[in-house]
C-alpha cells in the first residue's frame, strides 16, 4: 500500500497489527507521509515520474513538499524540477505549460485513482502589472503553477532554488 501512496490505509493495517514486528514503527512513517497528516515543510510522495535518466529501472516517487494546508486540502510543490519548457508570452489559461501539466504529465505521473484524488481548483488569473502581462481568464486546474503572488506567499527563500532531476541534469 506504501508503495501506491495509499499511507492512510497502510498506517491503519499497521495499526491493526498491534505490537507485531515493527508494525507500530511502521504505522508511524505511514501517518508522516500521509497527506492527511501532512504539515508545512514536510515531503510526500505522491505519483510516479522518470528522474534519473536510468529507464530500465522505472519510474521514480515525485516527491512534494507542503506548502499550505488548508483544512482538508494541502498545497504541494514538486521537491525537484521535473521538466524544464518555456512558458511564452501566453497567459496561463492558454499556454502549453498548462496543456502540458494538466495533460500528458497528469497522464503520466498519476494512475487513475490518484488524478482522481487531486482537486480541482478555481485559479484567479490576474493580470501581472509589473511585467504588463494580460493574466488570462480564470481557469480551473488540478495542476497549476504558482504566481508570483503566491510565491511570495507560501515559499521561503529556500524554496524558491529548485535542484533539477539527474535526468535533466544530462539534458540541460
Amino acid at each position: 500500500l506504501c508503495s501506491n501512496g495509499d499511507y492512510d490505509d497502510a498506517a491503519n493495517i499497521f495499526i491493526q497489527l498491534g505490537e507485531y514486528s515493527d508494525s507500530v514503527q511502521k504505522a508511524e512513517e505511514a501517518k508522516k507521509l500521509s497527506f492527511t497528516n501532512a504539515q508545512y515543510g514536510d515531503v510526500l510522495y505522491f505519483g510516479k515520474y522518470e528522474q534519473n535518466g536510468d529507464l530500465s529501472d522505472g519510474e521514480e516517487p515525485i516527491e512534494w513538499i507542503v506548502v499550505s494546508r488548508d483544512e482538508d486540502r494541502v498545497l504541494v510543490i514538486s521537491k525537484y524540477c521535473l521538466e524544464m519548457s518555456h512558458f511564452g508570452d501566453d497567459n496561463w489559461a492558454e499556454s502549453s505549460v498548462r496543456r502540458w501539466l494538466n495533460g500528458e504529465f497528469a497522464d503520466s505521473a498519476f494512475t487513475a485513482e490518484e488524478y482522481a484524488k487531486i482537486p480541482t481548483v478555481n485559479i484567479r488569473n490576474r493580470d501581472n502589472i509589473d511585467y504588463e502581462h494580460d493574466g488570462g481568464g480564470n481557469t480551473e486546474d488540478k495542476l497549476f503553477l504558482l504566481s508570483a503572488d503566491e510565491c511570495d506567499k507560501y515559499l521561503d527563500n529556500d524554496m524558491r532554488i529548485t535542484k533539477r532531476t539527474a535526468d535533466l541534469r544530462d539534458v540541460y
